[in-house]
Order: C-alpha cells, then sequence, then structure tokens
C-alpha cells in the first residue's frame, strides 16, 4: 500500500471519530448514509467506531436503523466487501458487521448469521467473527469448528484462540443479553 493510501485510509479513520464523537443524530444519520454506499474502506471505519458509539445516548436510538443495513452488508458478494487496510493487507467488511452483531446480540440475527456460514468460501477472520456472533446471539456451539480450525492454523491472525478460551471459561452457556 503506498504512502498516499495510508494517509487516505487513516484519515477517513480521523474524520470518522470526530463525527462520531458529536454523538448527535444528525452525524449518525449521515454515518448511515456512508455505511449504505457500502465503500469497503469507510464501512470498516465506520463499523469500527460504531463498536462504542451504541453505547452513547444517540448512539442507541440508532440501532433500529442500522440493524436493516448491518444486514444488507453481510449479503453483498465477496468483492464488494473486500479492501487493503493500513497494513496493506486485504480484509473483508463483514469482520465488523459480525462484530457489532456480537454486542447487540440480537435474536433476529441468527438467520444472517446462519446465511453467511453456511457458505465457506468466506475469508478466515470475517468467519471467526460470524461463528462468534452466532455463539454470542443463540449460545449454540454449531459453528465452533470453524473456530477450532481456525485456531490451527499456522500464524493465525484471526480472534478464534481468544473466542475459544470466552467459550469455554463460560462453559458454553450463552453470555448474558442485553
Amino acid at each position: 500500500m503506498t504512502l498516499i493510501a495510508k494517509t487516505i485510509w487513516r484519515l477517513n479513520i480521523h474524520v470518522i471519530e470526530v463525527l462520531a464523537a458529536i454523538d448527535s443524530l444528525s452525524t449518525y444519520d449521515f454515518l448511515l448514509a456512508r455505511l449504505k454506499e457500502g465503500q469497503p474502506e469507510i464501512v470498516d471505519a465506520i463499523l469500527r467506531q460504531w463498536q462504542f458509539m451504541h453505547e452513547w445516548s444517540e448512539g442507541r436510538n440508532w440501532i433500529t436503523r442500522i440493524i436493516p443495513v448491518l444486514y444488507s452488508l453481510i449479503a453483498l458478494p465477496q468483492n464488494k466487501c473486500l479492501y487493503f487496510n493500513y497494513d496493506g493487507r486485504e480484509s473483508d467488511f463483514r469482520f465488523w458487521v459480525f462484530r457489532c452483531l456480537q454486542g447487540l446480540k440480537r435474536r433476529d440475527s441468527i438467520k444472517h448469521i446462519e446465511a453467511f456460514l453456511s457458505t465457506v468460501t468466506w475469508p478466515t477472520e470475517a468467519l471467526v467473527e460470524a461463528a462468534m456472533a452466532h455463539w454470542y446471539v443463540t449460545g449454540s456451539i454449531t459453528y465452533i469448528p470453524i473456530l477450532r480450525r481456525a485456531a490451527k492454523r499456522p500464524n493465525d491472525i484471526s480472534m478464534a484462540k481468544y473466542f475459544l478460551k470466552i467459550i469455554k471459561e463460560t462453559g458454553n452457556k450463552q453470555p448474558n443479553k442485553r
């Protein structure tokens, strides 16, 4: 990745951080419109921040509006979701979609997560996050094999080992619901 591309990527992150910090519906509406456009680098940057924004006062009001957008992002073809991150590695923004769904723990997410997991052609890091989102929502260990396979990969960079540890420590019990 060139220096210019890295600079632009980091600038996108900082602009979104500033907008998110305003914590107002109008800025969230602006960010939601950018999510709907589906530009991978921008989606990545917004969802990275949204993990924290949904805890803020206006962010909580935004949840019902972002959920359908998150589901539509899951259903996009892979070539619309890939981008090169600041490390120059190819990434899939659905990693962050599933990270957000983990935090929300909504039952209506199950069918969307399972549809994604039923096709194993996705990048491992996105599959790992989807498997963990499924566990957070259902408490089911159905997709634990995905985590185990990922954890066994040499130089695995996913969160698989960490997620397996969490599941083991809770005794496979569904985490507290919000």
